[in-house]
């Protein structure tokens, strides 16, 4: 048997090919598993449970999320809207060469963020709703930065609560050294200094002696805390704190002076411990002190970039010292590169060098990016295709967006973003394809037929279609659960101002008349308004402004949608709007394509959009697009400009 060992295998043997052929199947069968990041790295953190099972990581709760990082019983806790993604990956990369960077959570304070990091790095992501608007949370002393810093202390309460030790870290820190060796002793609460007043190397350990005005100035943006009662008194108190003075544009705060307050108040009951300057520098003293810094040089273990306000200023100063890793490490990072759609795909719309359609303008950021900007880029023809979605929808706006690519009218696409995820999310795959026009909704209600915030979506409508039309373009609406079959323009008769499609299932003859229909008994008419077509007219115009006056209308606010709004400004303008309605064979309502065979045979060949209506539910709208072969998205994703969305 020893002799065996020793014999060499030829690769055309029997049972070297039997190997080789095994090995091919065991590939064969899991390989294709590999496409989902969830699978891809099942369990990067060997102190941890395995990912749990989500379908959609808005579903991934605060309690998942630190059970699958926590390392030791810690976990360590930055919070970031999407504009400073950079600044998280630059922290990563310096948390990462200190072998820390399995335990580490981002609390994504938009859904951009939260399917970004999540995409790039499966299960380290998790948003404590609601969202908030990341075009106003990272500008110092706005409302939007205050809302989103007052959150803090209950993100960690939370954590505490469950359990954890949890570290805080802004993301405009930088870690030299591992900080765990500092947290010396079993205090509650482990915290920084951020005065710069130069400290002799072996101050006091305890809570600062408050100035002649009876103020501290103790920084809220690096916080080491256990699950001891100390720690948990603490955060329930800076959260009382920051109630009890919210902002105002007289108190144009953060929540710092409120953890000041709650530690003064607390001083006897928690167990505080105030970390070295030396190792633990504001940036006043790290960064405005070239003294200071040599005398103390192999001393410093996290540098805080703030004293001094502004992403680009932010960024410049960590460049200037050495501190801006990302442009040479990003690959330390476990995101990896974050690189810039803007920058991939500078002009990928092939109708651009029509005089309809000018160049991707440079923007920093999608956010900047401005509807008449997004309307010139897409225009062809001085015609926009647009359409509205929010993130849970993106499969739907991708099946769409594949049978209006079969008819060659894909690149005067304009996708009306109603959240971040979405506005991102296109723009990455399809660069000036969206827009967002502020405020960003909450994705999680905005496709929930009948709820307010499915109302709050579609009563946005009209606003957005007068916008386009006020700057001068033709422009169709269409929902995004609709399937093409053929080109719609060819049935745009004439030079009317208005065309549209008869939401009832009551069979019309095929020479119907094209004026608006006859209301019912009860004076109502049953136009849809999910298929529209406007021109920049005089009456287009007074249409989409009595359809908002309709919405705004205090005995009608909320209808659960928009469309009853829609009929009466129809109603009431029908004598000064030149309307033209579209013939029911080839704009059939979803209760009649789907639900009466007999007639879908008989007027086979002239269906032109098919509308997956008189149908609640995702799922449900899913199916039925599946059982009547008009969900396009397994097959043929690639002919879409998103391709394929993981």
């Amino acid at each position: 048997m020893g002799q065996l060992h020793h014999r060499p295998i030829s690769l055309l043997s029997p049972n070297a090919l039997i190997l080789v052929l095994a090995i091919l199947v065991i590939i064969g069968v899991f390989l294709p598993w590999a496409r989902s990041p969830l699978l891809l790295f099942p369990n990067t953190n060997p102190s941890s449970s395995l990912l749990p099972s989500v379908s959609d990581w808005r579903d991934y709760s605060l309690a998942q999320a630190a059970e699958f990082v926590a390392k030791d019983g810690t976990v360590i806790v930055c919070a970031v809207s999407y504009p400073f993604l950079p600044f998280v990956n630059n922290w990563l990369i310096s948390v990462s060469r200190q072998k820390h960077q399995d335990k580490v959570l981002v609390i994504a304070e938009d859904y951009a963020t939260l399917y970004k990091v999540n995409e790039k790095w499966p299960g380290h992501a998790v948003l404590i709703p609601p969202a908030l608007d990341s075009q106003t949370a990272h500008n110092y002393g706005s409302q939007g930065f205050y809302n989103f810093t007052s959150r803090r202390p209950l993100h960690l309460l939370q954590i505490l609560e469950l359990g954890y030790n949890v570290m805080y870290n802004d993301v405009d820190m930088v870690w030299l050294q591992d900080p765990f060796q500092y947290l010396e002793g079993s205090h509650d609460v482990y915290f920084m200094d951020d005065q710069f007043e130069i400290k002799p190397l072996n101050h006091s350990h305890e809570f600062s002696i408050p100035d002649q005005n009876g103020r501290t100035n103790i920084c809220s943006c690096m916080i080491f805390l256990r699950p001891t009662n100390g720690s948990k008194l603490l955060m329930k108190k800076w959260t009382e704190e920051i109630q009890s003075q919210p902002w105002s544009r007289s108190n144009k705060g953060n929540d710092q002076p409120a953890l000041n307050r709650a530690l003064r108040k607390t001083l006897d009951q928690v167990d505080l411990y105030l970390l070295p300057q030396s190792a633990f520098p504001t940036g006043g003293l790290y960064f405005k002190n070239a003294t200071w810094v040599k005398e103390t040089k192999g001393k410093h273990v996290i540098i805080h970039n703030n004293y001094i306000e502004g992403y680009d200023n932010k960024m410049r100063r960590f460049h200037d010292f050495g501190l801006w890793l990302v442009d040479d490490h990003a690959l330390e990072s476990p995101l990896g590169i974050l690189e810039s759609p803007l920058l991939l795909f500078p002009n990928t719309n092939s109708s651009s060098s029509s005089s309809s359609s000018s160049l991707l303008p440079s923007v920093a950021d999608w956010r900047d990016y401005s509807l008449a900007q997004a309307a010139k880029f897409v225009a062809k023809d001085g015609t926009v295709i647009v359409c509205a979605v929010s993130y849970p929808f993106l499969p739907f706006l991708n099946n769409w967006l594949i049978s209006v690519s079969r008819q060659k009218h894909q690149d005067k696409v304009l996708v009306i973003a109603e959240d971040y995820a979405t506005l991102y999310k296109v723009n990455e795959k399809w660069p000036g394809h969206a827009v967002l026009i502020p405020p960003a909704l909450d994705s999680q209600t905005a496709h929930n037929f009948g709820s307010k915030g499915f109302f709050k979506f579609t009563s946005r409508r009209p606003q957005h279609l007068l916008q386009i039309l006020e700057l001068g373009y033709n422009v169709m609406y269409n929902d995004v659960d609709m399937v093409w079959l053929q080109d719609p323009f060819q049935y745009l008769e004439g030079s009317h101002d208005t065309y549209f499609t008869d939401d009832r299932t009551t069979i019309k003859p095929l020479n119907h008349s094209h004026d608006l229909p006859i209301p019912d008994r009860n004076g109502v008419t049953y136009i849809c308004s999910c298929m529209i077509f406007l021109r920049p007219t005089y009456g287009a115009k007074l249409l989409m402004k009595k359809w908002i006056e309709e919405l705004q209308s205090s005995s009608k606010s909320f209808e659960g949608n928009d469309q009853p709004a829609f009929n009466w400004a129809l109603n009431k303008t029908a004598n000064q709007v030149d309307l033209y309605l579209l013939p029911q064979s080839a704009f059939p309502t979803g209760g009649l394509y789907f639900k009466n065979e007999t007639w879908a045979k008989e007027t086979k060949g002239k269906h032109v959009i098919v509308h997956n209506n008189y149908i609640i539910g995702y799922d449900n709208k899913m199916k039925r697009f599946h059982d009547f072969g008009l969900w396009l998205v397994d097959d043929h994703a690639l002919e879409s400009p998103l391709g394929k969305l993981e």
